[in-house]
Order: structure tokens, then C-alpha cells, then sequence
């Protein structure tokens, strides 16, 4: 039975999440659509082997969380009250805060030459990061379901507003989406 404290803390951060939704499923504004123009600028006069690099370390990181999560999970933490997990999850963030600082320190001193080389090791250490909270949260990164959602929560952070509205209906609609899914591959 859960006490006191945990039923107003899971009231709290219900009320949290309701507010991130609201604010995560705005229309793409101006600026958005401002700042995707100069992007797709920028994007035009960079070379085709910087398109190839971050291609590639995309196609790789979606490989990897697909079918290497062997290497790199933990198990599902059990019988831990929400406020718990959230503690650790913001103890896991500053660690891994601290190793992106450090990498992308040493990427920085290299020039953008050297960031593009690095680009792979930052998204891998974006999803480490994701399969230690999936793990801290109770979930089990060995089912595939749970890998795909990852990759969602990743286009969350990447993608477009349009894209990301798009990716948000999705993930609040994943029980029925994954009940599509087979139950393994």
C-alpha cells in the first residue's frame, strides 16, 4: 500500500506531466519555422561528407539500440517508489551531463572536423543515458518494444515541431500501438 507521501508526489508530478504535454504539443511557431529555413541554408552549402557522417551515425545508433542493447543494460529496478527512481534518474543525468561536457570539450578544442567524428559517441552516450532510465523506471530494455520507444524519445529531442507532435501522439498512445506489435523479432 502506498503511504501519504507517495500519493501526493505521484499527484505532483502527474500535474508536471500534464503541463510538459501542453507545452510539447504547441504548433511549430514562426521562429520554428524561421530557424528550419536557415537550417535548410546552412544545410545546403555543408559538404555531402558531413550529410554522410550524421547520416550514417544515425542509421548506426538506430542499429544499435535495436540489436546491441546486450552491451549496454542493466535490469529493471523493482519495488522502488517513484520519488526514488526520480532521484536516481537526476543523479544518472549528472553523470552523464559531465561525461558530454568532457567529450564535447575535447571535440570543441578539435574543430568541426573533429565534432563530426565525435557525433557518434554523443548520441551513444544520449542513449546509454536512455537505457539506464528505462531501467531505473522498471522497464526491461531486452524487449524490442522498449528499444522502439527509445528511438521515439530520441526523435522527441531531435526532430521538428511537426515531427515531434507527430511522435508525441504516438508515445501517449503506446499501449495500443505496441499491442499491434509481435511479441518479438
Amino acid at each position: 500500500m502506498k503511504d501519504y507521501k507517495d500519493v501526493v508526489y505521484i499527484k505532483l508530478v502527474k500535474k508536471e506531466l500534464e503541463e510538459w504535454k501542453k507545452n510539447i504539443l504547441k504548433k511549430p511557431s514562426i521562429f520554428d519555422k524561421t530557424s528550419k529555413g536557415i537550417q535548410n541554408k546552412f544545410n545546403g552549402v555543408l559538404p555531402d561528407k558531413y550529410h554522410e557522417i550524421i547520416t550514417s551515425s544515425i542509421k548506426v545508433m538506430t542499429k544499435t539500440v535495436l540489436f546491441g542493447y546486450k552491451y549496454a543494460t542493466k535490469p529493471p529496478l523493482r519495488k522502488m517508489s517513484l520519488e526514488e527512481r526520480e532521484k536516481l534518474v537526476l543523479e544518472k543525468a549528472k553523470t552523464y551531463k559531465t561525461t558530454a561536457m568532457i567529450e564535447g570539450a575535447g571535440t570543441g578544442a578539435g574543430g568541426i572536423l573533429l565534432g563530426l567524428s565525435d557525433f557518434p559517441l554523443l548520441l551513444g552516450i544520449k542513449v546509454k543515458f536512455l537505457y539506464d532510465v528505462a531501467s531505473i523506471y522498471g522497464y526491461d530494455v531486452k524487449d524490442y518494444r522498449e528499444r522502439i520507444y527509445i528511438l521515439n524519445i530520441l526523435q522527441l529531442a531531435f526532430s521538428s515541431q511537426q515531427h515531434i507532435n507527430k511522435t508525441f501522439k504516438l508515445i501517449n498512445n503506446w499501449d495500443e500501438y505496441v499491442s499491434s506489435l509481435p511479441e518479438d523479432i
